[in-house]
């Protein structure tokens, strides 16, 4: 099983009792006067359901607009005003239910070929009775005829000509302060902010804080508890059935994995080649990337794996990189121990200069998918899989420095440039938003909600509160995630609320090695409470002020509900 750098991992946690019924839910309803129960509150109850197995729906996706609220576009023809609802989520149509977008379907063509269905507005002369039998038609007319008018034009006539290729480029334990579009200063990513120019990006999208569970996510579409896979040192192995490369494959797509890869055989999870991804993809090159492109470019479309260990540890950037980067420029929090600075400048100056290196690897990726001719009908997504800091908190951690990374897509055929959007997403929702864009079905069961409509213009609310479940590096014998959770947390557009179900020390968050930990250590049944609008670090805890208590019981019993609704088993 691959190792993760900088990490120690953490002990089995310390057991729990049964707690009481959570209260309901009171988001956003500050209570000035309600006295603090304590400092540790005991433990709510979680709920029932089976883990890796659950078909529940998440309630807490992303609301799309009324349709009464929607701007008009004359430019769009009319969609349907009957929407699928879908049981379980809140929003929709009926009690309990959500309104979803339409999924354009595929439709299967001779020879097992798929390709999206026009869209609504589209007509043929059969339908207008212009043409009552086609086929007949077809038969008076000359045979050279028909070779010249459609042999010629044979190329652009080919069932997947339309679909596109699609590229996850994935940045390994990266600050998602260091990127140029981020603000910056001294962060070289010219590519990557040319992406950003040239697409959308989404400011927050949390994902799992650690490298496999991250991207097994990515993989199944299944929140960790769900999947199973939760940890890095994991004796599971996640299912590679319905698996995204697999399904892509079975729809006509070639698969490439490059670079991190945690689970069985690459072809078992549906990647065509390699056989094993290489662990030094990226940091010794790509040519082995770049040759598949050149098979199969034109001939399928193209799903690309892209995960090099960069900017991973270890820290060793060519000098290259290491001269873009001024240390003497690097500002030094004022949190930190004067003691440390010099030292904190060295690995900031690590840090941005391994960023540098990522950034250069994805320039000569698109330059590729350019040269191929295959870049305006690509989409690229870009995410960090999990976070690092040198000055706070990060890894393995439910703070933003660990598990909020911003999205960028970029499609130049279909998304429109330079636009930003502040809506809450999750790393699941890339699981559906890329089968959608493949113009494939998406499984009702998956908890993630596409974003192609948002990339495409439509007004999009996001996840009002993003709930999540956090571990340690380690699973116990027969991973049992409700034995190996640590925290929950419940964060909305302003408030972030920790919930600690067992002890955290110096062994979950020694991974930052300058950060000053004293301050950090949790109990059992400790809270931490944030207003990330005017304390985006997380560094002024508010959970000892007792007019937030109902504020707090409220996103508890938020984060409690998710977990229950989502499959997880009930917290001892």
């Amino acid at each position: 099983m691959p190792a993760e750098g900088g990490e120690s991992e953490r002990g089995r946690p310390a057991a729990r009792v049964s707690p009481p019924t959570p209260p309901s839910p009171v988001v956003g309803q500050g209570s000035p006067g309600c006295p603090r129960i304590g400092r540790r509150p005991a433990l709510p109850a979680g709920g029932g359901g089976q883990i890796r197995t659950c078909r529940a729906r998440n309630p807490f996706a992303p609301r799309r607009l009324p349709a009464s609220q929607r701007p008009s576009s004359a430019s769009r023809p009319p969609k349907p005003s009957a929407r699928a609802a879908v049981p379980g989520r809140p929003g929709g149509a009926g009690p309990g239910t959500r309104a979803v977008r339409p999924v354009r379907r595929a439709r299967v063509w001779s020879g097992g070929s798929t390709k999206p269905r026009p869209r609504a507005g589209r007509t043929s002369a059969v339908r207008y009775g212009i043409v009552e039998d086609p086929v007949r038609m077809l038969r008076h007319v000359s045979p050279i005829l028909l070779l010249v008018t459609f042999g010629a034009c044979a190329p652009e006539q080919r069932a997947d000509a339309a679909r596109p290729n699609i590229v996850l480029l994935i940045s390994d334990d990266q600050d998602n302060a260091h990127l140029g579009f981020q603000g910056h200063p001294l962060a070289h990513s010219p590519n990557i902010d040319r992406l950003a120019e040239a697409g959308m990006i989404f400011s927050t999208m949390h994902t799992p804080p650690r490298c496999r569970p991250s991207l097994a996510v990515l993989l199944s579409g299944r929140w960790p508890h769900q999947s199973g896979i939760y940890a890095n040192r994991h004796g599971g192995a996640l299912d590679p059935q319905g698996s995204l490369p697999n399904r892509l494959r079975n729809a006509g797509y070639a698969t490439f994995a490059g670079g991190k890869y945690w689970e069985q055989a690459a072809g078992a999870m549906g990647f065509d080649a390699p056989a094993q991804p290489d662990r030094m993809f990226g940091r010794a090159g790509q040519d082995e990337l770049f040759a598949f492109i050149d098979e199969h470019a034109g001939k399928q479309p193209l799903f690309i794996w892209w995960a090099p260990a960069l900017p991973h540890t270890p820290h060793d950037p060519p000098m290259r990189y290491q001269d873009l980067i001024d240390p003497e420029k690097i500002d030094v929090p004022s949190w930190l121990p004067q003691a440390t600075l010099d030292v904190f400048r060295q690995y900031e100056h690590m840090s941005l200069a391994m960023g540098a290196w990522l950034d250069d690897e994805i320039g000569k990726l698109v330059q590729k998918f350019r040269s191929a001719g295959l870049y305006e009908n690509t989409l690229l997504l870009f995410l960090i899989d999990n976070g690092w800091s040198n000055g706070l908190v990060a890894k393995g951690s439910p703070f933003e420095k660990g598990i909020s990374t911003p999205l960028v897509a970029t499609w130049p055929a279909r998304i429109a440039p330079g636009k930003r959007n502040s809506a809450m997403i999750e790393s699941i929702d890339l699981f559906p938003t890329i089968l959608e864009a493949a113009g494939l079905e998406v499984p009702e069961s998956y908890p993630g909600t596409s974003l192609l409509g948002a990339l495409e213009g439509e007004p999009f609310q996001g996840r009002r509160t993003i709930c999540g479940a956090i571990y340690g590096r380690g699973a116990t014998p027969g991973e049992q995630p409700e034995l190996d959770v640590y925290a929950l947390y419940a964060r909305t557009t302003r408030w972030k609320y920790i919930y600690y179900l067992g002890p955290v020390d110096e062994g979950v968050w020694s991974i930052m090695k300058i950060t000053p930990l004293a301050d950090m250590i949790r109990q059992r049944g400790d809270e931490d409470l944030f207003d990330l609008a005017a304390d985006p670090l997380e560094l002024d805890d508010l959970a000892d002020d007792a007019s937030r208590r109902a504020l707090m019981d409220g996103l508890r019993a938020q984060a409690l509900t998710w977990w229950r609704q989502s499959g997880g088993v009930p917290l001892e």
